[in-house]
């Protein structure tokens, strides 16, 4: 297999990404830029130069409905989730490139777009922090309960013995997805991703999610929360200043190929 170097590898996530986007314009549905993406597209007007991915975000309702409707829409990708895969540990989905492999630690699929779902919070931040609490323990439960290609004995053996000891897998999805929507997104005062590890910005007024605009990204225009400035500043403190040089680098380990 041919191995992608990291131009042709941004080149096929943007090429995902309009994908994405036109599928979301034919069906009316939101989405933005997110996280390291739209840093990059508020600061450099493209990836943030030494960033290897792409994520962003859509309203709960839109995400679900994202997933349920995209897969056949362009045939070069498909999208993968918690839904869809027994084998897959996270709790938002992906869109892939199916004439690709990218090995990630021990996790095999293709090139990818992360998108993450938006959703509503509790009016109280002590409850957001519970709610939050409540989210780590359910995703550490998926990450060790769900089958996975364990290549050595002695680590396949452990996995299975790690799952004797927690829900089914289709449990714990369910559990997610009633988390997600506890909160109803629509009314809510206060919304956002789920962050991985808690954090006091992440937790926003739902209005930072209701009006769209367009931000230069690789020569390209892509929607953004039109409140992108008051997102990244929420997320990330001044992210229009640039980290020390030897935090500028990719946090992903992984290989990118072409299958033929």
């Amino acid at each position: 297999m041919k191995e992608i170097g990291l131009q042709e590898l941004r080149a096929i996530q943007t090429d995902i990404l309009d994908s994405i986007v036109a599928f979301c314009q034919q069906k009316n549905l939101q989405i933005s830029l997110s996280y390291g993406t739209l840093i990059g597209a508020a600061r450099h007007q493209g990836y943030i130069p030494w960033d290897d991915d792409i994520d962003i975000m859509m309203p709960i309702e839109d995400y679900e409905r994202f997933f349920a409707e995209y897969n056949g829409f362009d045939d070069r990708y498909e999208t993968i989730d918690m839904h869809s895969d027994l084998s897959y540990r996270f709790p938002f989905g992906k869109v892939i490139d199916k004439r690709t492999v990218l090995i990630e630690r021990s996790v095999v699929n293709g090139v990818y777009v992360d998108i993450f779902p938006v959703v509503g919070f509790p009016d109280d931040e002590e409850d957001f922090k519970l709610f939050v609490k409540e989210y780590h323990k359910l995703y550490k439960d998926l990450r060790s309960a769900c089958k996975r290609k364990v290549d050595l004995p002695y680590k396949r053996l452990i996995h299975t013995i790690k799952r004797w000891f927690y829900p089914k897998t289709q449990v714990i999805v369910e559990r997610i997805d009633k988390l997600y929507h506890r909160y109803d997104y629509a009314t809510a005062k206060y919304a956002g991703g789920i962050p991985h590890k808690y954090s006091h910005g992440r937790y926003m007024p739902a209005d930072i999610f209701k009006d769209y605009t367009m931000l230069p990204f690789e020569g390209r225009e892509y929607p953004c929360v039109a409140k992108y400035d008051q997102f990244l500043r929420g997320v990330f403190g001044d992210y229009m200043q640039l980290p020390p040089e030897d935090k500028r680098r990719s946090f992903h380990i992984y290989k990118a190929y072409w299958k033929e």
